[in-house]
């Protein structure tokens, strides 16, 4: 009693979302999706390759680093301490056509081509550091918001109304590992982007930036294709 111990992460907020180049709408064009489950990022990035075609890279594992600075990581009973940035390899992968008769996940295959890093010090404009092929960058980032309301929570908290905002896969789960969608939802809008290959089997996205709410619940919209 009257014993009080301090959280074993040194923020619960959830960096789940959409977001671009700060300032917002400076770098109009590219974006990086981010799921966030437990101290797990999976963060999707869309960008274009050096000919100006559509690519996209995936740090499918990233993990909240350790704070070894307090108390060597630890205070008593197992507790751990982190930092609020998350690091994890950067890959590129290859796989079959998104119109195949079918999508064979064993075909995919996978390179990595650089590490990230994400520090969310500031969660309203984390920094965005990585190294690809050798060309290192960073960039500061903030979430895009096109409609109200913006989801954003706390891991312990939920939506008062249905939200959709996540990533996606083939049903059921791992059947056609490789692919997938990333859905941003604010308000009753949807910007949903498709990560998948093209005939040549390079990795190609498709995006549907403004998916309106239906009458019947559902979401529809123009899919577009970027260089």
């Amino acid at each position: 009693a009257g014993t009080s111990f301090p959280q074993g992460a040194k923020a619960e907020h959830t960096h789940q979302g959409l977001w671009w180049a700060s300032p917002a709408g400076s770098e109009s064009g590219w974006g990086l999706n981010i799921t966030h489950q437990g101290n797990t990022l999976f963060a999707t990035w869309f960008t274009y390759d050096a000919d100006g075609s559509p690519m996209w890279l995936v740090m499918s594992n990233g993990m909240r680093q350790m704070d070894y600075t307090y108390e060597g990581g630890y205070y008593g009973m197992g507790m751990m301490y982190y930092t609020n940035t998350y690091e994890g390899a950067l890959y590129r992968t290859t796989g079959p056509a998104f119109n195949s008769a079918t999508f064979n996940p064993d075909a995919v295959g996978v390179t990595q081509v650089g590490m990230a890093r994400l520090n969310f010090d500031d969660p309203s404009n984390p920094s965005f550091n990585y190294t690809v092929n050798g060309v290192t960058q960073t960039k500061m980032l903030a979430r895009q918001v096109y409609a109200n309301p913006v989801p954003e929570c706390d891991s312990a908290m939920a939506l008062s109304e249905t939200n959709y905002q996540d990533l996606w896969w083939r049903s059921p789960a791992g059947s056609e590992s490789g692919w997938g969608v990333n859905i941003a939802h604010q308000g009753n809008t949807i910007f949903a982007t498709w990560f998948t290959y093209g005939a040549d089997g390079k990795g190609m996205w498709y995006v549907m930036s403004d998916a309106v709410r239906q009458a019947n619940g559902s979401f529809t919209g123009a899919l577009y294709r970027t260089r």
